[in-house]
């Protein structure tokens, strides 16, 4: 009766070549297994790299297709639009440009969230940001123009003279300048670059602007915004060109009378007052400003109060832009990425 045995038992053992001892014959067979392992691997690997020279290619063949697709659409449109340059396939926007209008001045008034703002007006966040925020660079220029630049044009010496308008301490004063800042979350990034936004004196992370208010109290010049370290005295010279073009008297100018500071200096320009945070700007500009210290003399005192009496025109006309919502305290939408052009709608 033939004995059970389990089929592993009945394998044939492995022939042994002539001539060859029992240890290379196990040698052999415990490395045919492991030659047997590596070739799957190897033809993975190989498998792994054509797909990823592949998926190369064809990134590589999309992008060409989008650039020529866009050379394409560019080509399509001269240089000077026409009436009949008109995209027919393009969408339409929803809203119309009065309606734009009075939901920036919501934006800019109210200065909460998105989210919270959008749900005002029942749209969605994504399309009411690329909504308020694409009108507000386009008519920031012509805001820019109309209410801020014509200005100066309408304040020279002359006409502040003859119609009583000038600064009562300081008559030779052209207008008056000072910075106003925005607060604003902690910009991405590393230590190094985000410290220059931070103020020391505020404990917070800040924007800057520097503008400058005629006796009238209007606005006739508003720089771009700054990192929060950056120093008062600093953006004006970085803004000079302005304050040299602007405060250069006129042909007629000579017959107006000049007694005030830094006449004999500078008799070629009209004079501009500042805080004490502009210490130095008389060195190379026509600058009032009062002097700090604690052992004044009494009429250093005198003086100082003078030029803060004045200079209370440009603190009254950034506290208004705080009130009517152009500068806010805390930061919301919008207001950090176009605090520039919303100080215009003041």
């Amino acid at each position: 009766m033939p004995s059970r045995q389990s089929p592993s038992s009945q394998c044939t053992p492995p022939r042994s070549l002539p001539g060859a001892t029992p240890s290379a014959v196990a040698t052999d067979t415990s490395r045919r297994p492991s030659s047997r392992s590596q070739q799957p691997s190897r033809s993975r690997s190989s498998r792994t790299r054509a797909s990823q020279v592949e998926h190369l290619r064809s990134t590589l063949a999309m992008l060409e297709d989008r650039e020529e697709s866009r050379r394409e659409e560019l080509d399509r449109y001269p240089v000077d639009v026409g009436d009949n340059d008109t995209d027919v396939t393009s969408t339409r926007s929803t809203f119309a440009a009065k309606d734009v209008f009075f939901m920036l001045l919501v934006v800019m008034k109210c200065g909460d969230t998105w989210d919270m703002l959008a749900r005002i007006f029942r749209v969605k966040t994504p399309t009411f940001i690329k909504t308020i925020t694409g009108f507000i660079e386009v008519v920031a220029p012509k805001l820019q123009e109309a209410w801020v630049a014509s200005q100066l044009d309408d304040s020279s010496m002359r006409v502040l003279v003859t119609s009583g308008h000038t600064f009562q301490n300081f008559p030779c004063a052209l207008y008056a300048t000072n910075v106003t800042f925005q607060q604003s979350n902690r910009p991405s990034g590393s230590m190094a670059e985000t410290m220059p936004f931070y103020s020391a004196k505020h404990k917070s992370y800040r924007f800057k602007v520097d503008v400058s208010v005629n006796p009238r109290g209007l606005a006739v010049n508003c720089t771009r915004h700054s990192r929060g370290n950056t120093a008062d005295i600093t953006m004006f010279r970085n803004n000079e060109a302005f304050h040299q073009s602007a405060r250069r008297k006129a042909d007629g100018d000579c017959r107006l009378a000049d007694n005030g500071p830094l006449a004999t200096d500078y008799p070629e320009e009209w004079a501009v007052l500042a805080d004490k945070g502009y210490q130095g700007l008389g060195d190379n500009v026509r600058g009032i400003h009062p002097k700090k210290g604690n052992q004044l003399t009494p009429e250093d005192r005198r003086q100082n109060e003078l030029i803060s009496s004045d200079r209370v025109i440009v603190e009254n006309f950034l506290g208004g832009c705080a009130v009517y919502g152009a500068f806010v305290r805390r930061n919301s939408a919008g207001v950090n990425r176009f605090m520039t052009t919303s100080s215009k709608y003041a």
